[in-house]
């Protein structure tokens, strides 16, 4: 399977796995399963969050660290702006309320993955590659110096 193809299985699939069991959550009614379904959800984000992650090393080696800080910034916004929006939708604590907020956040979910199913790559970029055929690495450039 070519890297692309494999960068989408494993970051879509478990986008779009986390999301259903998000929504699910919202609808069920029995505590134990609702539990299960969130536990769930969270260990498909760590699936999604490794291969996301690796997927900056295929991109541009070079700027991996500049890259997974700049995505980690935006992926870091959610945990800022939840639960503002959270406090907004549920204001006396109903069933319906919280239905809504992990419809929303199921939501998110798949809007993630089908930005990455039409935009995502598991290719060296151009812009990666131009930048890498002029420079040499630090450490060379020292020691010739």
């Amino acid at each position: 399977m070519p890297g692309t193809a494999a960068r989408k299985l494993l970051v879509c699939g478990p986008l779009c796995t986390g999301a259903t069991l998000l929504v699910l959550a919202g609808h069920l009614r029995n505590t134990t399963a609702i539990l299960c379904c969130l536990t769930a959800a969270i260990c498909m984000d760590a699936v999604n969050w490794s291969m996301a992650t690796l997927n900056h090393l295929d991109l541009a080696p070079q700027y991996a660290g500049l890259l997974t800080g700049l995505s980690q910034t935006v992926y870091g916004l959610g945990g800022v702006v939840s639960p503002t929006v959270t406090g907004l939708i549920v204001r006396s604590g109903t069933a319906e309320e919280w239905r809504l907020v992990f419809t929303v956040a199921g939501g998110v979910a798949f809007l993630g993955a089908a930005v990455y199913l039409l935009l995502g790559s598991g290719r060296r970029q151009p812009w990666a590659r131009a930048a890498s055929q002029g420079c040499q690495p630090a450490a060379t450039s020292l020691v010739q110096s």
